[in-house]
Formats: structure tokens, sequence, C-alpha cells
């Protein structure tokens, strides 16, 4: 695969990564921040997902042997964005617990 591809996906990643991992300790030790946190690491993972998908098909990366990495495509990308409507969702539904009904 393009070098370039690589880095971009990579870098991306790892940011969501961080701030993945942050929110999750922030949810559990209860920040004040934590609810906006989470939201900040799903924005980031949209948009890094957004991007792969934008520079996977400008780079013909399928037309590179992907090697091991079909799993990512096969299993991991489809549970992430899975498990991201499902926050989604709860955030949004805890969101509206909060304000009360309509």
């Amino acid at each position: 695969m393009p070098i370039d591809f690589q880095k971009a996906v990579a870098y991306g990643d790892i940011a969501t990564a961080v701030l993945a991992l942050l929110a999750l300790v922030a949810l559990r030790l209860r920040w004040g921040s934590a609810v906006a946190l989470t939201w900040v690491a799903l924005v980031v993972g949209a948009l890094d997902t957004l991007n792969a998908i934008i520079q996977s098909e400008r780079d013909d990366v399928f037309t590179h042997p992907l090697g091991l990495n079909w799993v990512i495509v096969t299993v991991y990308v489809p549970a992430l964005l899975v498990s991201s409507v499902l926050i989604v969702v709860e955030l949004s539904r805890r969101q509206q617990e909060v304000r009360g009904p309509v």
C-alpha cells in the first residue's frame, strides 16, 4: 500500500485511540468533561474513518495486495462503525434523559 496512505491512516488512528482512552478514563472517573471528550473522540474517529475511505479510493488501495490488512477491512471497520453508532445513540439517549421530556 502507498506509504502516504499508511501514514495518514496511522496518525488518525493514533489520535482517535488516545482520545478514546482519555474519554474512557474520564468516564470512569466521572469527570465533568467526560461526555464532551467522548463526543470529540467520536468525531475525530468518524473523520479519520471518512478520510481513510476517501484516501483508499483515491490511491486505489484495494488494487494492492492487502496481506493481513484484509482483517481490518472485513472485521475491524464494520465493528468500529457499529460501535460508534451505538455510542452516539447511547449518548443522545442520556442527553435526552438529562433534559427531560420535551
